[in-house]
């Protein structure tokens, strides 16, 4: 499946295919805004972070990258996700 692909589903469908095929990186909670929880997903040749807010337990977004780059807004995380990004590219 290409990014793109995955990003012409549904939200339902994304989900299906995050829990199917999904490989998780990590999880953390963001330490601004809302208190939510971010997770990470390998899939295929690109990755995905899903966000969920914790007080209302329900999803407020998913957001498909393939550069590193898009991880930046999460510097105190960036070099341990960097790194397991890494191990599953290889």
């Amino acid at each position: 499946m290409t990014q793109s692909d995955f990003d012409k589903l549904s939200t339902r469908k994304q989900l299906i295919v995050i829990d199917e095929i999904g490989i998780k990186i990590d999880s953390f909670i963001p330490w601004f805004g809302n208190i939510r929880i971010s997770t990470l997903y390998s899939i295929s040749n690109f990755f995905v972070e899903l966000v969920m807010d914790i007080e209302t337990r329900k999803f407020e977004s998913i957001n498909t990258f393939n550069n590193i780059k898009f991880l930046s807004k999460y510097p105190q995380y960036l070099y341990k996700i960097d790194r397991e990004i890494k191990n599953q590219i290889r």
